[in-house]
């Protein structure tokens, strides 16, 4: 059985590859659907601001954002923290840094994740919530 924090790993730093190809217009618009399968049917992502998403409307904005950046943007992940909850459940937190056209911006995410054979790297993201970071 594949070790689920590496597996987890794996799939929070491909998705956000996607997402800078996404945003940037780079990738290709089949790619989506493989993001879709990322994420549970159950999926919410809480953002710095408070509010929130599920997976649908997520998705939804997602799909909307197709090249809405330009060639700057990029995203740094470091991994910060990394528990396994059962042998299908773990939690991971990481460190977001972006480049954007407005400048830097930086956020910590803590996910939960589960396993799932079918999901294209083996888990699928079943909760996030950011918190924006002071970069100093």
């Amino acid at each position: 059985m594949a070790d689920l924090l590496a597996l987890a790993e794996t799939e929070i730093r491909k998705r956000h590859v996607f997402f800078v190809d996404w945003y940037r217009g780079t990738a290709d618009l089949s790619e989506m659907d493989v993001t879709a399968a990322c994420f549970a049917p159950d999926f919410r992502i809480i953002w710095p601001s408070g509010g929130y998403l599920e997976r649908a409307p997520l998705l939804t904005a997602l799909a909307k954002a197709h090249n809405s950046t330009g060639p700057e943007f990029e995203i740094r992940i470091d991994i910060d923290h990394a528990v396994a909850l059962s042998d299908d459940l773990c939690l991971m937190t990481f460190d977001e840094y972006q480049e954007t056209a407005n400048g830097p911006n930086a956020r910590r995410g803590t996910a939960v994740f589960s396993r799932d054979d079918k999901a294209p790297n083996g888990v699928v993201w079943r909760h996030l919530q950011e918190t924006w970071l002071t970069q100093e």
